[in-house]
């Protein structure tokens, strides 16, 4: 089988590694459940905050693959309300959430991994999330990433990962990070056609990810779309991906 995505993650200035291949880390999204429930909320202009906070997984996913709708970004009125800081605690949850980070970071390129360390970390960020008033939206966005990657890349619990994705989407629905990141968990669970809608959704909003490009190449190979795939080898090529040209060796004789 193809299993060789590029997986990295940008977003908000902090990459956390993964040790093995010397690339980034990423993350994923949501879904609309029946055909009913799809064109009530498609159809609607705005939806508002509490209606995109009850929006299942599956909801979620139909949503993204319709051409015709908004942009996420119109339907989420998430700013605004934010949380009013306590002067005695910011510090001190900010420190927490910085060395929440560099640990899982530091995990994750050990070789041996501890479940039992990733179990803390975990513990200790879903703690904060739920209770710290501090936080500013980039952290708690580090931290729902942070939730994604373990389920992700340890628990190999994808759908637990686009969960968390989805609720660092929600805060900011324009960081093609976190998309990039959903992406790599639907290729993951196996569910091409959804990659692919969220990898065409990641260029849209950055053009120049050249991971994005291979990843969705990739995922062409598994349903045996050799020239979308090679085209997509192509940009991954022109953008610096190493990968890209081993890919195109190995897929694309045909082009000859």
């Amino acid at each position: 089988m193809f299993n060789n995505e590029y997986s990295f993650n940008k977003n908000v200035g902090l990459q956390l590694h993964k040790g093995k291949i010397n690339i980034y880390f990423f993350l994923e999204k949501v879904f609309l459940n029946s055909e009913k429930q799809i064109m009530n909320i498609g159809d609607k202009k705005e939806l508002t905050t509490e209606e995109i906070k009850t929006l299942t997984q599956e909801q979620f996913e139909a949503y993204v693959q319709k051409e015709d709708s908004q942009t996420l970004n119109e339907m989420l009125e998430l700013r605004g309300n934010l949380p009013i800081f306590d002067e005695d605690d910011e510090e001190k949850d900010k420190k927490v959430c910085a060395d929440l980070v560099e640990k899982c970071q530091k995990y994750m390129a050990e070789e041996d991994q501890d479940i039992d360390a990733f179990k803390e970390v975990f513990k200790t960020a879903q703690s904060l999330l739920k209770n710290s008033t501090t936080l500013s939206d980039k952290e708690r966005i580090q931290l729902h990433i942070l939730k994604g990657n373990i389920q992700d890349d340890v628990r190999k619990n994808y759908d637990g990962a686009i969960n968390e994705y989805k609720k660092a989407l929600k805060i900011d629905s324009e960081d093609w990070s976190i998309w990039y990141n959903i992406g790599v968990s639907y290729g993951r669970k196996g569910e091409a056609d959804l990659a692919i809608s969220i990898y065409k959704k990641v260029i849209k909003l950055n053009p120049e990810s050249g991971a994005s490009y291979y990843n969705r190449g990739m995922q062409y190979l598994t349903k045996n779309d050799f020239d979308k795939a090679c085209n997509d080898f192509h940009a991954a090529q022109r953008a610096g991906i190493d990968q890209a040209s081993f890919a195109i060796k190995k897929y694309c004789a045909f082009e000859d």
